[in-house]
């Protein structure tokens, strides 16, 4: 049952990446009579990639207990304070602000950390160039602050040295991909399936492309109509529990303590007794797909409805779904999960804001009670003028010189060697 319903939400994953691809009749309805879909809001998207004007901000929110014997407010503050703001209920905000414009031929963007310039990029004939003096500055003044009245003595030596601004992106991987091995560690070994791949239990790995084929053929071969009507049964259940509602510009997912037991019982309620005959017509639709994997086909082929909905009933339990929904409503007494999605014809927006407490578990220099983070993306069509690749790209020496200020070495001997 957990292999099925694994690859249920695969396949929806893979389903994903294709809605939307194909050209669909009900492209030319009128968008106020029916709920916003992903399809709609992947339309858009696409016709923003012509020219846009976007803002994606980010937010870290933390809460300190500043417990005796451990880090002090005053020591946290002197470290991180110059790029945190303090809030009124104690807790500490990281955020990060990144603005521009793109096109299919360009992109410029300037990112701001605690409104305070981190860097801009502009990308232009498939050439990224970033501002690494913007970037140095911030460094130098948050050291600087750390530092306190000692800052002044390296005041000087502290300056951008160089003429130039930017760095142009391949050049800077050229030459830093000569310290690997020799500096840099190899993240392959670190952190295996760097590759770009999608991997599974077999090892076997899928990229992007081939994700999008198969969620077409998963397309052609689903069978719709049943997709539909348990997928409205699903946000039928979300909606009577508060936390889902669909409209015309916008789809929102609210998850907090005041619905969270409901949701529960409600989804479980749709799964017990609707997954299995809705899980039956997938299999008997999409288990002769060429494009999936074998063991998709072998689980698809072998789906016995009746054993499936033995241990769904078993898994699924009142009484136990009953005392889970109230210690899940107790542990999320200060905690939420909001989502939003807004999409018009000329506009798109995703934001999302996810509060959770902290449990301490041994020793810690700075204990954490709240933890919390945010998004907003938001995207305006928008014509621009053309983009132009900066002028002041670091030169050769340069280049060399700012990688030497990071590692000491003579990059260029590093690299031939």
């Amino acid at each position: 049952m957990k292999k099925m319903i694994s690859l249920l939400l695969v396949l929806l994953l893979a389903l994903g990446c294709a809605a939307g691809c194909g050209d669909d009749e009900k492209e030319n309805e009128d968008k106020d009579a029916k709920a916003l879909t992903i399809a709609d809001v992947n339309q858009t998207m696409s016709k923003l990639s012509e020219g846009m004007a976007f803002e994606m901000s980010f937010s870290v929110n933390i809460k300190p207990s500043f417990e005796e014997g451990t880090v002090t407010k005053e020591e946290f503050e002197a470290v991180l304070g110059s790029f945190m703001e303090a809030k009124l209920d104690g807790s500490y905000e990281l955020s990060l602000l990144m603005k521009g414009e793109s096109d299919m031929e360009g992109r410029t963007m300037e990112i701001f950390l605690k409104n305070e310039p981190f860097t801009d990029m502009i990308q232009k004939d498939e050439k990224m160039y970033v501002n690494v003096k913007t970037l140095f500055e911030l460094i130098v003044k948050i050291a600087g602050a750390a530092m306190g009245e000692e800052s002044s003595i390296y005041a000087d030596m502290l300056k951008w040295p160089y003429e130039n601004e930017y760095i142009e992106a391949s050049q800077f991987t050229e030459q830093l991909g000569g310290l690997s091995g020799a500096i840099l560690p190899d993240m392959g070994a670190i952190l295996p399936g760097l590759d770009g791949g999608i991997s599974g239990d077999a090892g076997a790995s899928m990229d992007l492309a081939e994700l999008e084929a198969l969620g077409a053929s998963i397309l052609e071969a689903l069978p719709m109509e049943e997709t539909e009507a348990f997928l409205n049964k699903i946000a039928s259940a979300m909606s009577d529990a508060n936390a889902f509602t669909a409209e015309s510009e916008k789809i929102e997912l609210r998850l907090d303590h005041s619905n969270v037991a409901a949701v529960v019982t409600n989804l479980c309620g749709v799964l017990r007794t609707d997954l299995a005959d809705y899980m039956e017509t997938l299999a008997s639709s999409l288990k002769d797909v060429e494009s999936l994997p074998e063991e998709a086909k072998q689980l698809f082929s072998q789906f016995d409805k009746a054993a499936f909905q033995e241990e769904l009933d078993a898994a699924l339990e009142e009484e136990a779904l009953k005392e889970a929904a109230a210690e899940l409503e107790q542990a999320l007494e200060n905690a939420h999960f909001y989502f939003t999605v807004e999409a018009t014809d000329t506009s798109c927006a995703f934001s999302a804001d996810i509060q959770i407490p902290v449990t301490e578990s041994g020793a810690s220099e700075l204990p954490i009670t709240q933890a919390g983070f945010a998004y907003e993306f938001r995207f305006e069509e928008k014509t621009i003028g053309e983009i132009q690749a900066p002028d002041a790209v670091l030169t050769e020496e340069e280049l060399q010189s700012f990688l030497e200020l990071f590692f000491g070495e003579d990059v260029s001997g590093i690299a031939a060697a």
